[in-house]
């Protein structure tokens, strides 16, 4: 705010030619003049008016001349989430990995950050797509081993590194988590789980950027955020918002 205390001069010229160009539709400031039969008396009887408005309309110029216009960053990746699990409240989507790709249902979990999916060579998972690395191109094999213990339900595998698209937005050489081993996880509509959580919200040793750390890192986005939109009541019309 500009205070009115510290009162700048005002350049009479701009005022008068502020004023009839506002209000006077005049020409200039004697033509207006000419039109009033009393010319010195309505000049000074308004003279205060006129200098009071022109600087109320100055200190406005000033403050919205200072205001940015910020625009808000567009999403560039609206997914389509599924409620499978309506008492639980988790929601399930599509991603890809490898090439070619090969697709998966994925739980999103936002209190995880890694990425993991069962095997080919995992006979006691019960999910119906598994992850076959020989058949990607873009594969690489690191071997650290990773576990998970969900409490009612345990996971274990060794990771590596593939290229990972979620709704387009494409991640290579993002770390995987392939399962060769399951004990009691019995989902039948997820075939694993990305995580949107933090960072060090990850049993992986060491842990790794997350999905949404990754894609600011290669410059895809400009901030590590997301949202999500969760369709009350429903199965469906829920939203991962990047």
């Amino acid at each position: 705010m500009v205070s009115l205390r510290r009162k700048e001069p005002i350049k009479e010229s701009l005022m008068k030619e502020f004023f009839f160009e506002k209000f006077a539709n005049s020409k200039s400031f004697s033509d207006f003049l000419r039109s009033n039969k009393n010319k010195k008396s309505f000049f000074i009887k308004h003279m205060n008016l006129m200098k009071s408005y022109y600087r109320s309309y100055i200190m406005k110029q000033r403050r919205f001349s200072k205001v940015k216009t910020v625009q808000a960053p567009l999403s560039i990746l609206s997914l389509p989430l599924t409620n499978e699990y309506q008492s639980q409240g988790m929601y399930v989507g599509e991603i890809s990995i490898g090439t070619p790709p090969q697709s998966f249902s994925v739980m999103f979990d936002t209190g995880l950050s890694d990425l993991w999916v069962p095997g080919s060579s995992c006979s006691s998972c019960y999910q119906v797509n598994k992850f076959n690395s020989t058949q990607s191109s873009t594969w690489k094999n690191i071997g650290n081993p990773y576990s998970i213990d969900y409490g009612s339900s345990e996971a274990s595998g060794t990771d590596g590194s593939d290229v990972v698209n979620v709704g387009g937005l494409s991640v290579p050489g993002f770390i995987v988590n392939v399962i060769t081993s399951e004990s009691d996880y019995t989902d039948e509509d997820d075939d694993g789980v990305i995580g949107l959580g933090p960072q060090n919200n990850s049993y992986q040793t060491p842990h790794s950027p997350t999905f949404i750390q990754s894609l600011q890192e290669l410059g895809i986005i400009e901030n590590a955020i997301f949202s999500l939109y969760l369709a009350p009541g429903s199965n469906v019309g829920s939203q991962l918002i990047i």
